[in-house]
Parts: structure tokens; sequence; C-alpha cells
């Protein structure tokens, strides 16, 4: 799956683990493989569409680009530097080039603090300019999200979903970033402010050359943002192409369900085989193909051997012992 040249961002083996701990003394008695063995790249300007139920990984994965959370094995390189060597000083400036938009637009704005207090603590945080130069650039920033500079002196509470959103954005390029992750960005605003949410989001890439990890649920918002889609269960990475490929010549069987779960495709494509029954728990993940207890195409090989995530066409990988 490697071999893109000039990544701005590449994934390799990256595993992460998190202990289950019991009683009074905090014994651990298992752990959640929460990523089990994720590659991938993203190129300069690229969107990358994360796609997958909830607890398949997503928001982990984010945390662990972001260097939040320390992996248990893997790299993370951004332009070639490895991300998990990175302390002090360096770490620092990295958290210059990546930043996040988070899910809950509220949630991730302090109630305490006003909206030029909010949009320019990352330029205070990094030293960034004088006080009034600050206060321009959130002004502009402010604008260049659809707000203006009226609300700058107001609160968090003082604004409806989308407009918070439009704040945390805002918060978000405050460093000038190259790459953004945006984890779940729109799946807690109606569905008109979306729309308003998602052209925003496209404007500004354009205009500031940026490059998106666009992390979702929604297969509706991720086939109209992305132009290439990885397709996640239970830690690993099932299924990646470009956006056409995996929408239209899907070839996994959890990629074809995951269509499957829209009204709109299973009048249009006929896909069927919805999974069957929930999730499996991360703490004890099935043997083989961890989708086998779902599959309505598994067959005893599935629980003996996993399949490797393979090319099968130029740029379309599958984790599949069969070609459906």
């Amino acid at each position: 799956m490697h071999g893109i040249q000039n990544a701005l961002l590449e994934v390799e083996n990256l595993r992460k683990e998190f202990p289950i701990e019991r009683g009074l003394l905090r014994k651990e008695k298992g752990k959640v493989q929460a990523l089990s063995g994720v590659s991938f790249e993203i190129q300069e300007g690229e969107i990358i569409g994360l796609v997958g139920e909830s607890g398949c990984g997503k928001t982990t994965l984010a945390k662990l680009i972001l260097r939040l959370l320390f992996p248990n094995g893997g790299e993370i390189r951004y332009q070639g530097k490895d991300l998990l060597t990175l302390e002090g000083k360096e770490l620092k400036a990295f958290r210059r080039e990546i930043q996040m938009v988070f899910q809950d637009p509220f949630g991730s704005l302090n109630p305490r603090m006003k909206i030029k207090e909010i949009v320019g603590e990352p330029l205070l945080i990094h030293g960034i300019g004088s006080s009034k130069e600050r206060h321009r650039k959130v002004i502009d920033l402010l604008e260049s999200v659809g707000l203006q500079e009226l609300h700058a002196g107001r609160y968090p509470h003082e604004f409806s979903g989308g407009e918070r959103q439009r704040i945390g954005i805002a918060r978000s390029l405050a460093l000038s970033p190259r790459l953004l992750v945006l984890d779940e960005p729109v799946s807690s605003l109606d569905l008109s402010i979306q729309a308003q949410i998602l052209r925003l989001l496209l404007s500004l890439k354009k205009e500031r050359n940026l490059t998106y990890l666009f992390i979702s649920h929604d297969l509706r918002v991720v086939s109209k943002m992305s132009d290439r889609v990885l397709v996640m269960y239970l830690g690993k990475i099932v299924e990646s192409g470009t956006t056409t490929e995996i929408f239209e010549k899907p070839e996994h069987p959890y990629t074809r369900a995951l269509l499957a779960s829209q009204p709109q495709t299973i009048k249009e494509k006929g896909f069927k085989g919805i999974p069957k029954g929930e999730i499996p728990s991360p703490a004890n993940p099935p043997s083989g193909c961890r989708y086998r207890t779902r599959c309505p195409h598994a067959e005893k090989k599935c629980a003996e051997e996993e399949p490797l995530l393979l090319e099968r066409t130029p740029g379309h990988f599958v984790a599949c012992h069969f070609e459906l």
C-alpha cells in the first residue's frame, strides 16, 4: 500500500491497545485492541475519507496522528519525519502543522471564554504576533468562516450549533496548518446546516491549499467530500480506494454492507448483506478475518487465516479471501 511519493502523512502498521483494569488494585485483566496494523498515506491536497461503525477505531487513529495518544507500535511520518520521536520545541512546532476540528461544536469550546479568546488562544500559546496583530488575525479568521467582528466579544452559548462549528474551524486555522483532521465535523448538525459547513470546508481547502482527513460514519457525506476512502472495521482497514471505486465497485463484504444500510443505495445498486448482530468486542476480536462473524460469505478459511490488505487493481486494496 506504500510507494506514493511525496506523501504529506504516512501511517505504517500502527497499533494501539488500551489495558482493561479491574478491582481496587486496578490489575490488568486484558487489552482492548483499538488499532491493529493500520497503514495508509495522505498526499498533499487530498481529502481522505475514513468510514466505519462506532467503535472501529476512527477517533483513536485521529488522536494518534495528533500525538494526543502514543501508539504501542508502528510509525507515523509527516513529510518524512518520524512524529513519534518529537519532543519539546519540535513537538510544539509540529502542532502548528496538523489541527483538529471536533465532532461536538459546543463541548469543544470553553464556555467561560469569549470567541476572540478561543480563536486567538493558539496564537497566544505559540507566541505569534503582538496583541494588536493577534486581534486582527482573529477577526480575519472569523470573517473567513462567515462570522463577523461583532461576534468576537460573545460567548459560545450565544451561538447556534452551526455557528459554533464555524468558530471551531476558525480556531483550527489560526496557526495556518497544512492538514486538518475533521472528526465527524457535521454529524451533530441539521441537514441544511451540514451542507453549509461542508461547502465552507471545501472553499477553505481551495483557498488555503489544505489537506483533510475526513472521519465520518455518514457515507453520503463522505461520497461528496472525499478523493479516496478508507473503510475500517474493528481496528483494521479492510478496503481502500478512490471514492468512485468504493461507492461504485466495492469488493469487501463490509463495505457492501455499509452501502446497503443507506436506503438510496439499496435501490440503486442492489447491495445486500447488512451485517448480522453487533460489532464484536475489540477486547476479544474474532480469529482470522474479524468480519467473519457477521459476514454472509464466511467460510472455514476465514476463521483460520487473516486476510491481507492486497492491491486488486491499481490503488484499490481489499482484505478478503474471496473475490465476490
